[in-house]
């Protein structure tokens, strides 16, 4: 399984995949004042009401246009999952937007971005 999160400046969209299929999409309110503890509870609970462990998460990919989130978002991740996530650089959302258009099916429930983007095989960076 992995996460995706798709972070804008007014919503944030938290997904579960297991391979193509969306386990759930959770959407909550940006806040650039949220510390990557406050996501971190938040992300946890949000597994645990959907049985999954965290223990099960193989990793992610993070796609924000808000810079003050990506290392918040990043931290969450990795302090509740214990593993690194992917962050999407907009040079990959250039490389997928010709397959995101014409020869991927979108994945329901989550953004074109994030979901595709989990195909990238860079490293994260911040």
């Amino acid at each position: 399984m992995f996460i995706a999160i798709d972070a804008g400046n007014t919503n944030i969209v938290f997904s579960v995949m297991d391979e193509e299929t969306v386990c759930f999409a959770s959407q909550l309110r940006a806040d650039r004042y949220k510390t990557s503890d406050e996501y971190a509870v938040f992300f946890r609970e949000l597994l645990h009401i959907h049985s999954i462990s965290t223990g099960d998460v193989e990793g992610g990919i993070i796609s924000t246009v808000v810079p003050s989130l990506k290392k918040k978002l990043y931290d969450a991740v990795l302090a509740i999952t214990g593993r690194k996530c992917r962050l999407a650089r907009e040079t990959d959302f250039k490389v997928l937007l010709k397959s995101i258009l014409g020869l991927c099916n979108p994945i329901p429930g989550i953004s074109y971005a994030a979901g595709n983007a989990y195909a990238c095989s860079k490293p994260p960076k911040l």
